[in-house]
């Protein structure tokens, strides 16, 4: 097909088809139904015999078939209700299920008689995924179309589960070293838990290479290991390729002449093993323990080590390779040499240590039971805590505990709901698991493998860039599979050249490489196999990955140099009839990983395909994100404003989600008046930007006008603000609830000064109705109480017994919840039953903010700036047809920050407006600015979208042209409004006596060590003296003037007014001829002194009265 456009409808149908979090969500279906089961059957039995009884018997408790059902909710009353994921968030719940599994309880080891079957015995919840198998059972229009899911509601937060990188394991990577060369196997012994023993191989030319493994005394030459493991010497000469000169530095480091037989070299390298007791098992589970290790030692050599004698001679040939300059340095940051850990394979980490916790507290019980002889109930002893609370704790805090020692923090995080596109954003986002703090170079560079897999701009600013990624449109991430069709038509040769390795495990030798790879091939496009397995050829052989963790995307397959689409397969895909995934099994797409993509040669573009060509791109800007696919005229811009705006982007104001109404969000920002931008790419399109758009269209001039627009500030339209521009709604959430506590009960009402307590002013209270909460649209003042609450004492709670004696009545106290932030209007309240049996009431407040001096606002190049003034529309300038500009914007803007996109932009958004279509702008697809300008020429208007314009004050034409236009800007979530702080007087800290801190707590504002250094350096002594001293902390201290001590005894001398007077008495010298003396200075300082003192220091001021000199 000649037309390219038909890529749009392929991408288009990916979108449709494939979920943005299909990588979250097919890991936790897999952890549910295949992980689950095999870490529960891994460690099932529990076998206790009582400590107090010889020869009692041995009971035996086994667990197996773990299932679930429907995510529900069990209140207070033991009810049990279905749970949707909008009723978790509103009523603070966990979307969780419940957790069965059999249980079989054998109470005599030798006997078959008195056994017991429990089917479904309950042991926990489980947290499910929003969209997931589990959690897909949504009622319809309770929650919004273009949510995708791929998150867990803990206690009513939104929590994702971010994507974590490792290490590749079981494959030899080879890396420079002082001693010459290192190759390491970073070995898998632990699936589930994904932890690695590493086996090391340092030498290379003259240097003898020893193997390094934890386990060892000291490191084993080589020629010995390999010996051990039953190479022959001839075989081990025959392999190497070491010269004489080698091979006799080499063979000289195994301490003997020649080993006289493997049994003899594998006693000497199990002697230099530190576990003297168990050497054979510390060998199995050290060397390669990938390998599997349910053979035992013995078993395993008498089989003749047939995975790991392979493995060892292919990481010496490798290192020998590598010494030489014939194979090239692996880096550990490059994409094909990482795995990346997603929500199943995390979760799958955390539940095996809770069922290791879990079935330790069962075994106590059990061992309990046994020494008490009490009767064993399998119901009540399943029914732990351990599970519910461990996976909830992590989802909550994000402290993830994968094994005994190592505990990440960050894995779970807050899902950012500011704009549609910021939540898609986080829950593709990938975390490199290095520590910010560590000022790496290399982990932070962009390699040219991360292409189509990792977006090369979006990634935070300051410490955290290039530690943190974003996959890229199309990316996904492979979840494990077993495939026996694999292998069942090829034939290993034993005496092949070139090693066959599956998930890091030799499997076969083969010489016909070409065979193989072809063969796996098309299993794969013919869907005989999983859709993302990877086969390539690297490093003389031939590495096939089923494993979990790879990133992946798809390509078009190019065959003979053509492309095997066709308009009939573009019209099915449109109409629905044809759905993406059938596209592989038609042979014209397939899924490359950042491993076989060493072995393609791929076309950018249709066009440019050749008969050389393997793939073929779907297209050149599926390299980008969510946010970056989304700016129009990205690849116009330099890469940093790029990655500004992807930061800028998630701070947008739009609509999070169509059902924002329904929600109870803490906080949340709706764009009064949201606009489809004039100019979008086909990525945004595709992403739904125009169903939920974050901006809105301005007319911007561009030019400097008064001069309020320096510095990136921007001079707005009185008008347009008036006309709804810019004008946002922030809605609130604030909750109490009614828990019974130690001192008493919570009820809602509203307090009464006759029979409340501890009551703030009247005044205050004035917007609640008497059942303590505000109805709607009623208007809250900061500080005025949102909810009523009273606390009743437990002497006065009302209980069965009438008291013989009258009781004194103790009144409630006033427990009311006040609203500390800004003023606004009551939206919706809302009172259920909490978990804790109480009740909760929520009041959502909405907000107006109307744009003012101070605002932030930006456009999609990064062009961010803060509204400098506002001026009345006749003070603005106009153009002939009357047109004046909503925002005026600084020429000087631009050009350093080289944002040539801006510019393509707004002109094409002035075509946009005069020809009144939509125009494309994606990156590397667009129209050349010369067809725009021919477009406007052709429309009667200057070809660079320059315009005459007049002075608003004058009337005059401006001396120069204009360039004015349509622009789509954002407004961000930074409002003066919100930020802006000042108090003449407030509280203080209880210690230091100085005003406390924080906007929210009506602190004082910070006079600093910079401040004070200004304040030196000018010489204003007063100033100083006013600011950190009369108002902050001023204190008169008594100082003895004979010992110069600060402090001492007082003791009242009579009555000042209504303040009793006191005498200062020094504690040391006790003498009052030596009068105690006042001195003035911050509280800070007095504490400072009396601190020196309680350590032994003796801080002495020597005191003088100022003499008053009367003129």
């Amino acid at each position: 097909m000649s037309d390219t456009n038909w890529r749009w409808d392929v991408i288009n149908a990916r979108v449709r088809d494939v979920s943005l979090t299909q990588q979250a969500i097919h890991s936790f279906d897999d952890f549910i139904v295949r992980k689950v089961p095999q870490i529960v059957e891994g460690n099932n039995q529990i076998k206790v015999k009582s400590q107090l009884v010889s020869n009692g018997p041995t009971h035996i408790v086994t667990f197996s078939n773990p299932v679930y059902k429907q995510p529900s909710i069990v209140e207070k009353n033991q009810d049990v209700r279905p749970l949707t994921p909008e009723e978790a968030r509103t009523r603070d719940l966990t979307f969780s299920a419940p957790m069965y599994v059999d249980v079989e309880y054998k109470p005599n080891e030798s006997k078959r008689e008195g056994i017991e079957h429990h089917k479904e015995i309950y042991i926990g919840r489980m947290p499910i995924m929003v969209r997931s198998s589990l959690g897909n059972n949504i009622p319809e229009y309770s929650e919004c179309e273009h949510d995708p899911g791929g998150y867990f509601i803990i206690n009513g937060n939104e929590k994702i589960v971010i994507v974590q990188q490792r290490v590749i394991p079981n494959v030899v990577l080879c890396f420079k070293h002082s001693a010459g060369c290192q190759s390491i196997v970073h070995s898998c012994s632990n699936e589930w838990t994904a932890s690695y023993c590493m086996l090391k191989i340092v030498g290379g030319g003259l240097i003898p290479a020893k193997v390094d493994i934890g386990g060892l005394q000291s490191n084993v030459p080589v020629i010995t290991f390999l010996v051990a493991l039953g190479w022959s010497y001839d075989k081990i000469k025959e392999r190497l390729m070491l010269t004489e000169e080698e091979w006799d530095i080499w063979n000289k480091d195994t301490g003997v002449a020649a080993w006289e037989s493997q049994t003899q070299a594998m006693t000497w390298v199990l002697g230099r093993f530190k576990n003297k007791k168990t050497p054979k098992r510390s060998f199995i589970y050290l060397v390669y323990p990938h390998v599997g290790t349910e053979d035992d030692f013995d078993m395993a050599q008498s089989k003749g080590w047939p995975y790991r004698k392979e493995i060892m001679m292919d990481q010496v040939v490798n290192l020998i390779k590598a010494a030489r300059g014939e194979r090239k340095f692996d880096t550990r940051d490059q994409l094909p040499n990482k795995r990346l850990d997603t929500a199943g394979a995390l979760m799958g980490s955390l539940f095996a240590h809770i069922w290791n916790k879990y079935i330790e507290e069962v075994q106590k019980t059990i061992q309990k039971c046994c020494d008490s002889q009490k009767k064993i109930r399998i119901e009540k002893i399943a029914g732990s805590t351990a599970i519910t609370d461990g996976i909830k704790y992590a989802l909550a805090t994000g402290k993830w505990k994968g094994d005994k020692t190592q505990v990440r923090e960050g894995v779970s995080q807050v899902l950012n709901r500011n704009t549609y596109i910021s939540s898609i954003s986080l829950l593709r986002r990938v975390d490199s698991n290095v520590d910010t703090e560590q000022k790496m170079i290399a982990p932070r560079k962009c390699y040219g493998d991360q292409w189509g897999f990792l977006c090369p701009n979006e990634t935070p600013e300051g410490q955290p860039t290039g530690l943190v990624y974003q996959m890229s449109l199309t990316a996904q991430i492979s979840t494990s599979s077993k495939n026996k069709r694999m292998f069942q038509q090829i034939k290993f040769d034993d005496d092949g050249e070139h090693l066959i390795y599956h998930n890091g495990i030799p499997v076969g030798k083969t010489n016909d490489v070409l065979y193989v790879l072809n063969h796996i091939k098309n299993l794969r496009r013919n869907r005989l196999v999983q859709l993302d397995i990877s086969i390539s050829y690297q490093n003389q052989a031939i590495y096939i990955w089923t494993d979990a963790g790879r990133i992946y995307r798809p390509v078009l397959v190019v065959t003979s140099g053509k492309l095997g689409i066709t308009s009939d397969i573009i019209a099915d895909l449109n109409a629905g009839r044809t759905r993406f995934n059938d596209l592989y099994q038609l042979g014209i797409v397939e899924n490359i990983d950042a491993y076989e993509t060493t072995n393609c040669y791929i076309a950018l573009t249709p066009d440019a395909v050749t008969a050389e060509h393997t793939h073929c791109e779907l297209h050149p800007s599926m390299i980008f994100g969510t946010l970056v696919s989304s700016s129009p005229f990205a690849d116009m811009n330099p890469g940093p404003r790029n990655t500004y705006q992807a930061a800028m982007g998630k701070q947008a104001m739009g609509i999070y989600a169509s059902t924002y109404q329904k929600r109870f969000d803490s906080s949340g920002n709706i764009l009064t008046y949201c606009q489809k931008p004039l100019v979008t790419t086909k990525s945004a399109q595709a992403l739904g930007q125009n169903e939920m758009p974050a901006g809105f269209n301005a007319i911007v001039a561009c030019m400097c006008d008064e001069g309020y627009n320096q510095e990136d500030s921007t001079q707005w339209n009185k008008a347009a603000i008036e006309r709804g521009m810019g004008r946002s709604t922030t809605y609130m959430t604030m909750s109490a609830s009614t828990v019974t506590r130690g001192s008493g009960y919570h009820n809602f009402k509203r307090p009464k000064t006759n029979d409340t307590v501890h009551m703030r002013d009247e005044h205050l209270y004035t917007c609640l109705d008497d059942d303590g909460l505000p109805p709607p649209n009623t208007e809250i003042k900061q500080g005025q109480a949102v909810v009523g609450r009273v606390t009743v004492p437990r002497e006065v709670m009302p209980h069965g017994k009438t008291p013989a004696l009258p009781e004194p009545v103790i009144k409630p106290r006033d427990a009311s919840l006040f609203n500390k932030k800004s003023s606004g209007v009551v939206d919706e309240t809302i009172v259920f039953q909490n978990d804790q049996g109480g009740r909760t009431a929520k009041v959502r407040v909405r907000i107006q903010k109307i744009p003012e001096l101070g605002d932030k606002f930006a456009t999609r190049h990064a062009q961010k700036g803060t509204i400098g003034m506002i001026y009345s529309q006749e003070d603005l300038p106009f153009t002939a047809d009357g047109i004046t500009p909503d925002i005026i914007i600084n020429p000087h803007c631009c050009p350093t920050r080289m944002t040539v996109g801006h510019f393509n932009e707004q002109l094409a958004s002035k075509l946009a407006a005069i020809t009144g279509r939509q125009i494309d702008a994606t990156s590397f697809d667009h129209e050349p600015v010369e067809t725009f300008c021919a477009e406007m020429k052709a429309a009667g208007f200057k070809p660079y979208g320059k315009e005459q314009m007049y002075s608003g004050r004058t009337g005059l034409p401006l001396k120069a042209k204009v360039f004015i236009g349509p622009l789509y800007y954002q407004k961000l979530r930074h409002m003066s409004s919100d930020k802006i702080h000042a108090r003449p007087r407030g509280k203080i800290v209880g210690l230091t006596r100085q005003p406390n801190e924080g906007r929210a707590n009506g602190g004082g504002l910070r006079w600093g060590e910079m401040e004070r250094d200004v304040g030196i350096s000018h010489g204003t002594s007063a100033v100083l003296n006013e600011r950190m001293c009369v108002s902050s902390d001023a204190y008169e201290a008594p100082v003895c003037s004979s010992c110069g001590l600060i402090g001492g005894i007082t003791r009242p001398i009579g009555m000042i007014g209504q303040k009793k007077a006191r005498m200062y008495k020094c504690v040391g010298c006790q003498d009052e001829a030596n009068p105690i003396k006042k001195v003035k200075m911050p509280y800070a300082s007095k504490l400072l002194l009396q601190e020196l003192m309680s350590m032994g220091v003796k801080p002495k001021l020597s005191v003088e009265d100022k003499e008053v000199v009367l003129k």
